[in-house]
């Protein structure tokens, strides 16, 4: 088994250098280069090292400058590696591995994206998980509904997307968007026990999501499209909506104690 692990950057979300570094990893797991070539990997656990186990999802300091500056290329690169990330995790790295999401605190917007790029959904209990976009007239455009659809129906998903609501995650266990539940602070040890068991079925398992994936494809291009819709959104927001931007990052900075750590342009 294989962890990585997103780490504040000084926020813990998706700057473009988490991206890379989770590019770089992927790759080296597909090519061997962590193990060496004669060692197969079998799971990777993706999770969050920030204190409390958040994800925030995107980087709101450079979407707020790269909007206010209309800057569609910085917002096209970003998005097209998130989207290359999430894809990577969805047909197993290219080496078919079982992807696991430990979610250990809040898990928002491209957070929650990435967890559901993965074969499995494992979460402590009581932890709040959800897409808040709606709140600054944005939406989630890194795979959101391409794997929400895979798992509930259309309807479902876009009332998720819509209704911009945190979930509980035992809400999400209920219909079918988390896959494990876990005791508060339990995480680490519980996803040990739990591959060591999922590995007595390696073959059946492996089988099943080489299937699921057939039949619920999603594709490179699917995903890239829709993250052009994202772009093209984000760059018909108005001031009132960038000011929500604002808002939303001045209490995540506020939260983790970065005042001097997080800069936005104007």
């Amino acid at each position: 088994m294989l962890a990585y692990s997103i780490r504040p950057d000084p926020l813990p979300c998706f700057t473009e250098r988490v991206l890379r570094d989770l590019a770089d990893f992927q790759a080296d797991v597909a090519s061997g280069a962590l193990l060496g070539k004669e060692t197969r990997v079998e799971f990777v656990v993706a999770a969050s090292a920030a204190p409390n186990g958040e994800c925030l999802g995107g980087d709101l300091a450079f979407f707020l400058n790269a909007v206010r500056e209309k800057d569609r290329s910085a917002l096209v690169t970003y998005a097209r590696r998130g989207v290359s990330v999430l894809f990577k995790n969805y047909t197993g790295l290219d080496s078919g591995v079982t992807t696991l999401a430990l979610l250990k605190g809040a898990t928002l917007g491209a957070g929650f994206e990435a967890a559901l790029s993965c074969d499995l959904i494992v979460a402590e209990r009581g932890i709040k998980i959800g897409f808040p976009e709606v709140l600054f007239n944005m939406f989630p455009g890194i795979g959101a509904m391409c794997f929400l659809t895979r798992r509930i129906s259309p309807h479902s998903a876009e009332q998720m997307i819509l209704g911009g609501k945190l979930y509980r995650s035992e809400d999400l266990k209920e219909i079918g968007l988390v896959d494990h539940l876990l005791e508060s602070g339990s995480g680490e040890t519980r996803v040990l026990r739990l591959i060591q068991a999922l590995k007595k079925s390696r073959g059946t398992r492996a089988a099943l999501v080489r299937t699921r994936a057939r039949l619920n494809a999603v594709t490179l291009s699917e995903l890239e499209d829709i993250a052009g819709y994202w772009v093209d959104a984000a760059l018909q927001l108005s001031d009132l909506d960038l000011r929500n931007v604002e808002r939303l990052l001045a209490a995540q900075i506020r939260k983790a104690n970065l005042s001097a750590s997080v800069t936005v342009g104007h």
